[in-house]
């Protein structure tokens, strides 16, 4: 293993967004530079197989620079902190943009998921190894991406007072947003009559790269009917670039509360 370092390593028309539109867009790769470069994740799916462990798959691309005819492209993960490690090379899959390549794979494998899951992605070409690794931190699944910008950490809707009319409940959550350069907004967009009205919240920006928001909401006569959902996508714009969260293009939606 000492070929690699333990560390280092909507409105419109909502969906607004396929998966495959959000994931393979410019914006993403014109904030990041090297000749390699984590580009998404995805489909993240953990397992209990019993005595052997978790079954943890995933799919992962990599935007590799075309320098050479001949490389070697992949990724190195762990699940304990590096105390052990799994390497897989990638395939190639397309191209991107200009000189830019998409390499990629499924990854599939089991062990004890202890401390999370890092990983680093590296491509060889003319006899070195070019690393992307987070600036030496590696990086971790779940969290968003170069390429889809934001991720939804957790959102809920409850009751304030059902006999208060005026302050019915409230829409909250979190978001964590990618650290591209540039001025930074989080845009909530949600509805709780599937798009007829749209209604546009700001985020605040709170520890580290989290945006949260809360809005207190009364009901519009009549009360919504039992199975009513609230639906949202969230907006971020970094930098003149613009990146959405939308539940893989079918939007959030919460079953809201019903006095």
């Amino acid at each position: 293993m000492s070929e690699y370092p333990s560390r280092g390593m909507g409105p419109a028309a909502p969906p607004w967004l396929t998966r495959e539109e959000a994931s393979y867009r410019d914006p993403a790769l014109r904030f990041r530079r090297g000749p390699v470069r984590y580009y998404d994740h995805g489909g993240l799916s953990v397992v209990w197989t019993g005595r052997a462990g978790f079954q943890v798959s995933f799919w992962l691309d990599v935007a590799v620079r075309n320098e050479a005819r001949d490389k070697r492209v992949g990724v190195i993960w762990t699940f304990d902190r590096w105390r052990t490690a799994s390497v897989r090379q990638l395939s190639y899959k397309g191209s991107l943009e200009a000189d830019m390549e998409r390499w990629g794979a499924e990854l599939r494998e089991v062990g004890n998921l202890s401390g999370g899951i890092d990983f680093a992605v590296f491509a060889e070409m003319n006899g070195v190894i070019h690393w992307d690794n987070n600036g030496g931190w590696n990086y971790r699944l779940g969290g968003p991406s170069p390429a889809r910008g934001v991720a939804v950490r957790s959102h809920t809707v409850s009751l304030i007072d059902p006999d208060d009319p005026s302050r019915s409940h409230t829409f909250s959550g979190e978001v964590e947003a990618w650290d591209h350069p540039g001025d930074k907004s989080v845009t909530i967009v949600h509805t709780m009559n599937d798009w007829a009205t749209v209604s546009m919240t700001e985020a605040t920006r709170a520890e580290g790269n989290r945006w949260t928001w809360s809005v207190e909401q009364s009901w519009y006569p009549p009360p919504p009917a039992p199975g009513s959902a609230r639906k949202y996508a969230v907006r971020y714009r970094v930098g003149g670039a613009e990146f959405w969260a939308n539940n893989g293009g079918q939007n959030f939606a919460l079953v809201l509360p019903t006095p």
